[in-house]
């Protein structure tokens, strides 16, 4: 019985570690993939290609929203989801499908 419970604890630990390496690689590799984009949207910045920057962000945003909305509507999402929305409105784009009733949401 001691060998079954120590078995079990010993294999929850394993888990837990394979879990956590995972899990800080996949944190490393969303932040390195951020610093990425940052660097980009800053040199264009930088060499004045405005333009192109407003392009490539039109180009990613609906993507990006579609993301986020496959998380459903929280505390979290459903604030930046609205944002999302009032942006393609002020800038006369079309709101992606699927987040036109986020507006609607307390």
């Amino acid at each position: 019985m001691i060998a079954f419970v120590l078995g079990i604890a010993i294999s929850a630990a394993v888990t837990s570690l394979i879990l956590m390496r995972f899990h800080n690689r996949q944190n490393r590799l969303w932040w390195i993939s951020s610093l990425d984009q940052h660097l980009r949207i800053a040199r264009d910045l930088h060499h004045g290609d405005t333009d192109k920057v407003r392009r490539d962000l039109d180009k990613r945003l609906p993507g990006l929203v579609h993301s986020v909305n496959t998380f459903g509507q929280d505390e979290f999402t459903t604030p930046i989801l609205r944002s999302a929305t009032e942006y393609f409105r002020e800038t006369g784009k079309p709101v992606p499908e699927g987040i036109g009733e986020i507006q609607t949401v307390p």
